[in-house]
């Protein structure tokens, strides 16, 4: 902690960081004090002996002089060798002005500095009769605000006591001869014990000016009749305040007071504005309602870091304490735009978090509808544990502005809220407002599901959207049932075929007819889209039965008959060309399983079973019978009937219904065989040889006969 200071420091409870200037004896450093940011001055008198009183007075002053304008004492220690001061965090604005020349150009940020300078001066000259004597840059500073604070009170005195530092030590300050007034000029101080306590002053305040407005040192005293930079309405009182005469010099409370006027110097919006905000808390309601309605239309003109540092903190306050009420929130937030993400972290997120656990209902309004202006700055953890709670209260209040607020709020969370809330929670509360009493209301959850799609899982999906947008179809309110068209449209890719033909088609037809056009029309578009969606669906479907062309389920193309004629009968074609080819095979297996059949012992009969088959032309369910003519089965093949077999010359074909086909010579059917032959005799080597070109050949001559009667 004392690592910078020497052995003989006195006790502090500074922890010094950087240095950042020296001027006039003093070493400017960045500090803490109990991790709170200061300003630490420290004077070694080891260096500057006999400028150790003047070290001395300005702690003394500081601590006893307390202005909103003056540099702020925090605290401070002296002993023989070393003095030191600790105040608020600054910056000298000689620095500032280096680093950032635009400053010098921005006349708010010159006007509100001279107001604060000419504040403090009026203060020590007028209030407490004192002689600052040292009004220069260098002993001025900025806060982080850019508030401007005066500070070198090395010399400050009252002339009327004995022996005033000012007297003594005024010609031996640096530069003193450029900011001396004529009447000093020749290096003798002790004259203005007899001249006004704020001559010396007001003749400096008027250099400060001149050096401001041209953005130069003062090289003489001659240079001051310049007058082309000085503002046309801080003329007059320049001149005043450099009146060569002390005795008829302004002194700077007067100069303060007039440019105070409606068409003075400081009657500055920007200005107004900071000294209403300073007096925030006393004003009547109304007058606070004006004001933060005035600095929320100017904020875009106002220099960031006053606004980040000076306007921020005192509207924070207000609406914690002062009872600045839902306005201040807009310039909080249009202010908080301006934050990087570590301040927006530290300064407005504890307050955002405080405000939404308020039960006021017009904060809650208003920061449901500021949410787009800091959602994507805000934690997802610090929305999802500590701001959706008291956000889902506003579902079920009882004020349908403050429900219908919070509902357009949800678009704007959701894509930051967890898969908990957005699936569970918020769908119970969405469900709910959807039978709101406010028809409106009703609307626009049907409008925020649909939106809100995207960010559903799929399980959730399918099991919410298709229900909740068909019982907004049935809404009274003809506004809700065109949400629900519009959120069917909005969504259509998030549902299948099957739910489309089945669920969806079936809820949207209902509004078809429905009593308001404009619903009717929004209905056919979406019949158009998802019939649409059907056929395309349709057509790249494999069928499960013969298609048109012949083509089966399996990819495959059944055997035809010669070639297969166009039209409407393709199909039946198709059908007969299928059954011949399978006909063939079946009649050379049947073919041989009659010849096994003749060489069984005569009279072995087999019993036939039934014929399938019908009028209509079913596939026969397959018998069998010996050599001579069996009884035709029930139901046989007529005009195209199925195909019934025997083992043996008997067999149901095509025929009229009843009849028997009559038997072919040498056991071969018309038909195909029976996959169950019943007691056939095993075969002997000599009856495979027994006519077998002949039964083959026979069998394909019935089948070219059918065939030719079928087409006939």
């Amino acid at each position: 902690m004392f690592g910078l200071f020497s052995s003989s420091a006195p006790a502090h409870p500074f922890t010094l960081g950087e240095t950042v200037c020296e001027n006039g004896g003093w070493t400017q450093h960045r500090a803490t004090k109990q991790q709170t940011e200061v300003s630490v001055f420290v004077f070694d008198g080891s260096k500057n002996k006999d400028r150790m009183p003047l070290a001395r007075n300005a702690l003394k002053r500081l601590k006893t002089l307390r202005h909103p304008d003056m540099l702020g004492f925090v605290d401070g220690a002296e002993n023989d060798n070393q003095v030191i001061i600790g105040t608020e965090p600054v910056t000298p604005l000689s620095i500032a002005l280096s680093r950032d020349p635009s400053l010098a150009e921005d006349q708010n940020f010159i006007a509100l500095g001279l107001y604060k300078i000419a504040s403090a001066v009026k203060f020590l000259n007028a209030d407490v009769s004192l002689t600052h004597g040292n009004i220069r840059i260098s002993s001025i500073y900025i806060t982080k605000s850019g508030e401007w604070k005066l500070g070198g009170l090395d010399i400050l005195s009252n002339l009327k006591d004995p022996q005033p530092l000012l007297i003594d030590w005024g010609s031996r300050m640096p530069d003193s001869y450029k900011y001396a007034p004529p009447e000093l000029g020749n290096g003798v101080w002790s004259a203005a014990a007899t001249n006004p306590i704020a001559a010396i002053d007001s003749w400096a305040f008027g250099c400060l000016i001149y050096e401001l407005f041209n953005n130069t040192a003062l090289t003489s005293r001659e240079a001051l009749t310049n007058l082309s930079k000085i503002p046309k309405p801080l003329v007059m009182a320049y001149k005043h305040l450099l009146n060569s005469n002390p005795k008829a010099r302004a002194d700077v409370a007067t100069v303060f007071e007039k440019c105070k006027s409606p068409n003075g110097y400081f009657s500055n919006e920007f200005i107004q504005v900071c000294l209403a905000l300073e007096q925030f808390s006393i004003k009547e309601a109304y007058e606070k309602d004006q004001f933060l309605n005035k600095i929320n239309a100017s904020l875009d003109t106002f220099p960031a870091d006053f606004c980040k540092h000076k306007i921020l903190p005192e509207l924070i306050k207000a609406l914690e304490f002062g009872g600045a009420g839902a306005k201040a929130l807009a310039p909080i937030l249009k202010i908080g735009n301006k934050l990087d993400n570590a301040e927006f972290e530290s300064l407005l997120v504890p307050i955002l978090v405080k405000m939404f656990a308020l039960p006021d209902r017009a904060i809650r309004v208003s920061l449901c509808e500021n949410f787009g202006g800091f959602i994507e700055r805000l934690n997802p953890k610090i929305l999802n544990d500590k701001i959706f709670t008291n956000l889902s209260t506003g579902f079920n209040d009882t004020n349908a502005v403050v429900r219908e607020c919070t509902l357009r709020s949800v678009l704007v969370i959701a894509p930051k809220l967890n898969d908990r809330l957005i699936n569970n929670d918020l769908l119970r509360f969405l469900a709910k407002l959807q039978g709101d009493e406010e028809p409106g209301i009703r609307a626009n959850t049907t409008i925020c599901l649909g939106k809100l799609a995207a960010h559903l899982n799929d399980a959730t999906r399918k099991k919410v959207l298709i229900a909740a947008f068909a019982r907004s179809l049935h809404d009274p309110f003809p506004p809700a049932r065109n949400a629900g068209l519009l959120a069917f449209q909005a969504t259509h890719e998030y549902y299948t075929p099957q739910e489309i033909a089945q669920k969806v088609i079936p809820s949207i037809s209902q509004l078809l007819l429905d009593p308001e056009r404009f619903i009717r029309t929004q209905a056919f578009k979406n019949m158009d889209l998802f019939l649409k969606k059907l056929e395309k669906h349709s057509s790249s479907m494999v069928s499960s039965t013969v298609s048109p062309t012949g083509t089966t389920a399996s990819g495959g193309t059944t055997a035809a008959a010669g070639a297969q004629p166009d039209g409407w009968a393709n199909w039946a074609v198709g059908a007969i060309s299928s059954t011949i080819a399978t006909a063939a095979s079946v009649a050379a297996s049947s073919a041989a399983a009659a010849a096994v059949a003749a060489t069984a012992p005569a009279g072995r009969t087999s019993i036939s079973s039934e014929g399938g088959g019908s009028n209509a032309g079913g596939a026969g369910r397959l018998g069998s019978s010996n050599s001579a003519a069996a009884p035709t089965s029930n139901g046989s093949a007529a005009n195209g009937g199925g195909f019934a077999g025997s083992t043996t010359t008997s067999a149901q074909g095509f025929g009229s219904n009843g009849s028997a086909a009559p038997a072919r010579p040498n056991g071969v059917a018309t038909s195909g065989m029976s996959l169950k032959p019943k007691a056939v005799a095993l075969p002997q080597v000599s009856d495979w040889d027994d006519g077998w070109d002949e039964k083959v050949r026979g069998s394909f001559i019935s089948l070219s006969l059918l065939f030719s009667c079928f087409l006939s």
